[in-house]
Parts: structure tokens; sequence; C-alpha cells
């Protein structure tokens, strides 16, 4: 979570990369169940807003991601900002 922090506060724009099957760090700390990673996304919601809804390369975003592993602890928290796709 640390590198995370410092990451993003040294580069904010970095919140949108992408790995080479079209995955932002949020994908990731799903496929990790990272779930401090996810919840502090979601509280961060002004700034990082726009990785919520991201679809890497077969169209999954990271709420899909988080349903088909059946991940409710995710998928709620995911849930409760108001900008993810339902």
């Amino acid at each position: 979570m640390e590198a995370v922090k410092a990451l993003l506060e040294k580069c904010p724009d970095c919140a949108t990369l992408r790995d080479a099957r079209g995955r932002t760090f949020l994908h990731a700390a799903v496929e990790n169940k990272s779930y401090v990673v996810v919840r502090h996304v979601v509280r961060r919601s002004s700034e990082l807003s726009s990785i919520l809804n991201l679809q890497d390369d077969k169209g999954d975003t990271a709420l899909h991601s988080a349903v088909r592993t059946e991940d409710f602890i995710v998928v709620y928290d995911l849930l409760r900002h108001p900008q993810t796709c339902k």
C-alpha cells in the first residue's frame, strides 16, 4: 500500500497505466485480494474514479473480476462507489 500511495503522490497520472493485458493497478489489486488498495481507490474517489470502470483487453472491469472470483468483499467495496458502473 505504501508503494501505491508513493507512486500516486509523485505521479497521479500513473493510475491509468496498464500492463500488457490492459489491466490497471486496480485490476491487479482485485486479482491479488489486496483489499486495502481497493478501499484506498474507493475512498479517494475524486482522484481515482477514472479507473473504476476501465476495461482490460477482455472487456472486464475490476468489478467484473471481483464478481467472477466471487470476492464479495471487493464487490461490495466497489459497488459502494457511486461512479462504478453496475
